[in-house]
């Protein structure tokens, strides 16, 4: 079978969609014929992992988010966001070449992962006679998507996400296809005890994810624990002010802020950290929390539907506010090393059921299932309305 994913970021940016996107392909490419479309930027640089696959990768000019170029458009077009911006961007770069849009003719079926991507390269494919899968995040979504939506098929990435569409619309998601970890991760590992304890935080920085939250609850906690550090890894439009709020609470030199990083770099500070913290208020699965399970570490986050779904009973959740409640329980597993280690085994063992082998599987029989569809139906769209 011939197998596209679609998605503008996923050559330069390292976030959370285009892991899902590279993951896939890579364990797809050993039996299909998988291409990559993605986006490259004179003020982004490609990122490693589109440099040798074992996939093709194809790219397209485009304007990423959050850089000046996007930033410009956004402003001075009110309709638009910076995801948007590099979705229109990107989508407009593929319309005006032939050959790319005769390659994505050719394939069986095309994957999208952002809305607005689904959007457009559904309506795209569907007049190419392509069939298109959505891996939908979030939701749940307006009745007018659904309507201009063309895909195939939809595929959730959680259960919680599932629950959000099914109850909002007259159609049913029946399949769901989480991210996974790399099966790498459970390979044994040399105890050692950390001399510095270190928590770390690794996610999109946006105001969501609770990072300001994070700091008042370390500011709380350093007193009791002065050796302590918080490593904070990820990039996002909050960026300059948090740096600011960590010097204005003397916390410089005590949180460290790592920027964005590459998929492989981020198991290394997994693997060097103490305990996972992650009060974000709002998810579509929480990967990070399983990736940091996998890892052994014991995780703290927030008690939302997401993340209680990913974590299955093995972390310790709270509600992202309860700043008291956090620094109780971070200082609880601190200090008891057999609290640290029945945490740890739990998360291990929780999260061995969700290697990207297992994921890739689940997610090629939606792929193959859409393709079907797609010829048996004339090219309706047989998921949803439309």
């Amino acid at each position: 079978m011939k197998i596209g994913f679609i998605s503008p970021s996923a050559g330069t940016i390292a976030g959370g969609s285009e892991t899902i996107v590279h993951q896939i392909a890579e364990q797809l490419s050993q039996r299909h014929e998988v291409l990559v479309l993605t986006g490259r930027s004179r003020s982004k640089p490609a990122l490693d992992i589109i440099k040798h696959t074992p996939y093709e990768v194809l790219t397209v000019p485009y304007w990423p988010r959050f850089t000046p170029l996007n930033n410009l458009a956004t402003k001075l077009i009110g309709r638009l966001t910076p995801y948007k911006t590099e979705s229109y961007s990107f989508y407009y770069n593929v319309l005006v070449r032939s050959a790319i849009k005769q390659r994505l003719r050719e394939l069986d079926v095309i994957s999208t992962h952002y809305w607005v991507d689904s959007r457009l390269f559904s309506n795209l494919a569907h007049r190419l006679g392509t069939a298109s899968v959505f891996h939908i995040l979030g939701g749940p979504y307006s009745k007018e998507f659904f309507e201009a939506d063309k895909s195939t098929m939809y595929v959730a990435t959680s259960k919680t996400t599932q629950t959000l569409i099914n109850e909002a619309h007259d159609f049913k998601i029946e399949s769901v296809v989480t991210p996974g970890i790399p099966s790498s991760l459970f390979a044994k590992k040399e105890e050692k005890e950390q001399e510095i304890p270190i928590l770390l935080f690794l996610g999109r920085l946006q105001e969501s994810k609770g990072v300001f939250e994070l700091l008042d609850i370390f500011k709380k906690l350093e007193p009791a624990h002065q050796d302590i550090k918080l490593v904070i890894v990820g990039e996002g439009n909050i960026s300059d002010e948090l740096s600011q709020r960590i010097a204005r609470a003397g916390l410089a030199g005590k949180v460290i802020l790592k920027g964005g990083v590459s998929y492989k770099e981020v198991f290394r500070y997994y693997t060097t950290s103490t305990i996972f913290v992650f009060p974000s208020k709002s998810e579509t699965f929480g990967m990070v929390c399983l990736e940091a399970m996998a890892c052994g570490l014991p995780v703290v986050a927030s008690d939302i539907p997401a993340l209680r779904e990913s974590t299955g009973g093995n972390a310790v959740l709270l509600p992202p506010e309860d700043v008291d409640g956090w620094v109780d329980a971070i200082d609880k597993i601190l200090t008891d090393r057999k609290r640290r280690d029945e945490l740890s085994a739990k998360g291990i063992g929780w999260a061995r059921d969700f290697t990207w082998e297992k994921k890739a599987e689940e997610y090629e029989l939606a792929l193959i299932k859409a393709a079907e569809l797609f010829k048996g139906k004339g090219a309706l769209n047989p998921s949803g309305p439309g």
